[in-house]
């Protein structure tokens, strides 16, 4: 009734020529003509909607949706994030890459409640977004954006608009892991600041360290750092945590065969955790992160166990996107915490490890909506990519 529906109104919109565009759940509808799509949820649908030969706008939510509430602090979709947005995905040829028309930001409105913070949160943002589509991907330099930007707030500040204060930038969010050494160094987004910045998490202060050039850390630490004024202003306080790991040994066996080990499980989750043993309906062999033949469409969960080979010693980071909720685990570490109910979006995380076998888990759900999984990873020698089954064994 869906397919039907949205062929119908497809075609009737072309007798007036015009073409009809939807968002990516239109795909689920089948082949219902000559249309465009706005993917919101992920590569994988960018991908589906150019292989089907369909005019895309990518609107992600991971890295689009203006409107996204902070947390702890912390913008949800920061300026660095919007700046290392790709419209393209890599796994299209320069021909299908025709069928991508651009990109759009998203500003939902139903918790904005008024114009100025429509300007605050789409300020600088819109900036980075236009620059990552309007200029060649191989000029892009954040760094050198964030030095441009400085000029450019005074601007805004003549045109009267609200903007975001720029944050710091930098080694910031998430876990940062080394082996032997980590490079750490600050951008500044404002000519007359200095940064100031501590090891031991304590808030900075004018008395803390001061920045003059990137250092490097031999030593785990929680590093915040702000930008000083000299009217007396502070800026936000950004912290990152460096965590020095020792690469974990791989698994001396013998006896490996292709595929993961999976379990399927029916049930209503708001998290990983709630998946039970009772609500298991069967069990078996797959090739890799893909959903077992005959699952539901909705309230059903997937728990993945195997290994991974690696062919060198190195940091190596994970990468799950997912509608809702994920968490990978390297040797029962917990590396990428994407869980709870969520659209489609990517999670990151990193781990020292040997090269060999190593354990490896994914735990997946879905509740209402639409379902999907993505894991990827990348490390030395190998491009971000999804983990192929060549590599996944049990």
């Amino acid at each position: 009734l869906y397919g039907y529906f949205l062929k119908r109104i497809a075609a009737f919109l072309k007798s007036k020529n015009r073409i009809m565009i939807g968002w990516d759940e239109i795909l689920e509808g089948g082949d219902i003509g000559d249309v465009a799509v706005m993917s919101w949820r992920g590569t994988d649908r960018v991908i589906k909607a150019v292989k089907r030969k369909l005019n895309v706008v990518v609107t992600p939510s991971s890295h689009l949706y203006f409107d996204a509430s902070e947390k702890n602090g912390e913008s949800r979709v920061p300026l660095q994030t919007v700046y290392s947005f790709n419209p393209v995905p890599d796994e299209l040829s320069a021909d299908e890459a025709k069928y991508i028309l651009g990109a759009q930001a998203c500003v939902w409105t139903e918790n904005v409640t008024s114009m100025r913070k429509v300007e605050k949160i789409t300020l600088p943002r819109m900036a980075a977004l236009a620059e990552v589509v309007w200029t060649d991907k191989n000029k892009h330099n954040f760094e050198d954006f964030i030095k441009r930007m400085s000029i450019q707030y005074p601007r805004y500040e003549v045109l009267k608009l609200a903007y975001r204060a720029p944050d710091l930038e930098g080694g910031f969010n998430g876990l940062h892991i080394f082996t032997d050494s980590a490079l750490v160094k600050f951008i500044a987004p404002r000519l007359n600041s200095e940064v100031r910045y501590t090891l031991d998490g304590s808030i900075p202060t004018r008395r803390s360290a001061l920045y003059i050039k990137p250092f490097y850390l031999k030593n785990s630490a929680v590093i915040k750092a702000a930008e000083f004024f000299p009217n007396g202003k502070k800026g936000r306080v950004r912290s990152g945590m460096y965590e020095k790991q020792r690469p974990m040994e791989a698994v001396e066996r013998n006896d490996f065969k292709p595929g993961l080990v999976y379990q399927y499980a029916e049930g209503k989750y708001d998290s990983t955790t709630q998946i039970k043993k009772k609500d298991i309906k069967n069990r078996g062999i797959i090739k890799s992160f893909i959903f077992p033949a005959n699952h539901r469409k909705q309230f059903f969960a997937v728990v993945y166990n195997g290994f991974i080979h690696l062919k060198k010693d190195g940091i190596y980071y994970f990468y799950s996107e997912s509608n809702d909720g994920s968490r990978l685990y390297i040797q029962d570490r917990l590396v990428v915490d994407h869980d709870g109910l969520h659209p489609a979006e990517e999670k990151e995380g990193a781990i020292a490890l040997k090269a060999g076998y190593h354990p490896l888990r994914v735990v997946y759900f879905q509740n209402a909506g639409s379902s999907a999984l993505k894991v990827s990873y990348k490390g030395d020698g190998i491009k971000k990519q999804e983990i192929p089954a060549s590599v996944l064994f049990h």
